[in-house]
């Protein structure tokens, strides 16, 4: 692992990837304690499903590169980026709202 250039940059975008999958993997279980309608639910667990495929085919690839430009591998990269922030801010928006101790 990590002995040429062009391996280094696909297993970054492997090992991005695949700890932001791990997260939504993660929080999953969190995001669906909250109260959603069942096509939210239905949403949310098919995408840790397609997120725990994704780590699973990643990390069994390390090491390897791409035969030809992995176009795939960046965008998979960003769109598990974008979905782990999606779910850090679905949950952020269902803290409760600390008391405030004056009022005006």
């Amino acid at each position: 692992m990590f002995s040429t250039p062009a391996l280094v940059l696909w297993d970054s975008l492997r090992i991005l990837a695949a700890v932001a999958a791990l997260f939504v993997v993660g929080v999953t279980p969190f995001i669906l304690l909250r109260t959603l309608s069942w096509h939210q639910r239905i949403r949310f667990v098919a995408s840790a499903i397609v997120a725990a495929a994704i780590v699973g085919g990643y990390l069994q690839s390390l090491g390897t590169v791409p035969d030809q430009w992995g176009w795939r591998t960046v965008l998979i990269t960003l769109g598990m980026i974008g979905f782990a922030v999606g779910c850090l801010a679905y949950l952020q928006d269902q803290l409760p709202e600390p008391a405030r101790r004056h009022r005006r």
